[in-house]
């Protein structure tokens, strides 16, 4: 077209909707797409408009974003507020979407008429997250690993001893009290090849990066005591007593993986804090109680002298970190906002009498309609 020549602004809309590089969708208020742009088909590796238009946008829906990001954007946009958040969604192929979306109600008269989406493309910036996670295991493999020995030893000498007093007993005349015993020592020796296996799949389980990302149900309970194996070594060694009143109905849907690693970083800071705390009686208390809006409170507390104000604002800044000295890698808590941010939740960090709190809400794992 010549220089000069006149355009509607319609026109001029239209075109750039459709030629812009942003993923821009239109859905009516019920989530059926009525329009999507050339830069939405390639994201989302479609051939044309006419294999999706009329469809519901859930056609994209991946089971990788949890349930609770569905209700909280729909809660959102049908009360005409502007939604945005990070989520997944799944390509034609079947492949992972990683994306930041902005929904928009449009509204005419005062009523909603039809919801647009504007997508921005975070391939890039997940594979950088990825890596960092990796680059955080390697430091909490190593702080796992420090306790490692003495958790392996002692149910090792105790698994020697059993066997040395039953291959002691086997050559002697039986008795009702000796078959007691012997059972007793049978038991011992089955629960602690049951501990070191625990304690050897989870550091299987936690290097593996194939299934870190995957969701289940799980028990909170059960995740903090499983993030705990261990380090149970250093919290008796250190004479920290560790209070947790969790109910263990409480449940999430989550990457046990990634949930327990969060919880693990709070172990070692607090590990950490307390080897500069002057504090007589060491405690950590970890509680968790479900809320009427339908998310869990969880408090991870220690007594280890508190943090100033100024710390406790930056601490989930990447690379900060008040532990140089440790080689740390500031990427704990930076991690751990983003994995709970991921899960539909929130950590923020408080301190006050000497006592620092890690408050974190997650979504409780109950079914709803979209």
């Amino acid at each position: 077209m010549q220089p000069g020549t006149a355009f509607s602004l319609n026109s001029l809309i239209e075109k750039a909707v459709f030629q812009t590089e942003y993923a821009i969708n239109l859905t009516n208020i019920s989530g059926e797409l009525l329009m999507v742009n050339r830069a939405y088909l390639q994201l989302y590796k479609f051939d044309s408009e006419a294999e999706i238009i009329g469809k519901k946008q859930n056609i994209i829906k991946s089971p990788q974003t949890s349930a609770t990001v569905y209700r909280n954007m729909w809660e959102t946009i049908m009360s005409g507020a502007v939604w945005k958040g990070e989520l997944t969604n799944r390509a034609h192929d079947g492949s992972d979407v990683f994306i930041h979306l902005t929904i928009s109600p449009v509204i005419e008269d005062g009523q909603i008429i039809a919801f647009m989406g504007l997508s921005l493309d975070r391939r890039q910036q997940i594979i950088l997250e990825r890596q960092l996670f990796q680059a955080n295991k390697l430091v909490l493999l190593h702080e796992l690993g420090t306790g490692l020995a003495h958790e392996l030893n002692n149910p090792l000498t105790s698994l020697l001893l059993e066997t040395d007093y039953l291959t002691e007993e086997m050559g002697n005349a039986s008795s009702e009290q000796r078959e007691s015993h012997m059972r007793q020592a049978v038991a011992n020796i089955q629960s602690g090849v049951k501990r070191i296996k625990k304690m050897t799949g989870q550091l299987l389980e936690y290097s593996n990066s194939n299934n870190s990302h995957d969701l289940e149900i799980v028990g909170i309970a059960e995740v903090i005591q499983d993030s705990r194996l261990l380090l149970d070594g250093r919290l008796d060694s250190a004479k920290i007593s560790v209070e947790t009143t969790v109910d263990s109905a409480l449940e999430v849907c989550a990457s046990r993986v990634h949930l327990r690693s969060v919880f693990q970083g709070l172990f070692t800071n607090s590990l950490d804090a307390f080897l500069g705390s002057s504090v007589e009686e060491k405690r950590i208390r970890i509680s968790a109680k479900a809320l009427d809006n339908g998310c869990l409170e969880i408090h991870f507390q220690d007594n280890a002298g508190g943090m100033p104000e100024a710390v406790a604002l930056q601490v989930f800044d990447p690379f900060f970190t008040t532990r140089k000295d440790r080689n740390h890698s500031g990427l704990g808590l930076t991690l751990a906002r983003k994995i709970i941010g991921d899960h539909g939740g929130k950590i923020t960090a408080l301190s006050s009498d000497g006592w620092t709190t890690m408050h974190i809400d997650l979504p409780q794992s109950v079914s709803h309609k979209p």
